[in-house]
């Protein structure tokens, strides 16, 4: 084993070949979930309740352990505020990067804090393929 990698699962085509990747390479991976916006009615909405399924369903599939990390309050507060104040100024929010900053990306270092034995990192193909923190 060459080590523990958290995956931010989506479970669209790039996170979940990212983990099935990461898992024939001999990592044990362990699928982690983002929910950001409980009240998105589009099941295929990025970071809702309706995506989180087929999140789940991928690394049942791959066997993996998998977390459901909700920070929903948090965004509402923080990144859909932020839109809504910069837009109400007249001025093009980019609610991206404050939500992959501040959210996903810090809610898998946070997940990787938790588990005291075994290396820990995270991968995602958004980002290039490259394992950070490890």
């Amino acid at each position: 084993m060459k080590g523990k990698v958290i995956v931010g699962l989506s479970g669209g085509v790039d996170s979940s070949v990212s983990a099935y990747l990461l898992k024939e390479e001999g990592y044990e991976v362990i699928a982690a979930y983002v929910l950001l916006y409980k009240e998105a009615k589009n099941p295929y909405a990025c970071c809702g309740l309706g995506s989180i399924q087929f999140a789940r369903r991928v690394a049942i599939k791959l066997g993996l352990e998998f977390y459901e990390l909700d920070h929903s309050e948090g965004f509402k507060r923080d990144i859909i505020g932020y839109f809504l104040r910069e837009y109400s100024n007249n001025r093009t929010p980019n609610p991206c990067l404050f939500c992959n900053r501040d959210y996903k990306i810090r809610a898998l270092f946070d997940l990787c804090g938790k588990f005291r034995s075994g290396f820990c990192c995270n991968r995602t193909l958004h980002y290039k393929g490259k394992l950070y923190g490890c």
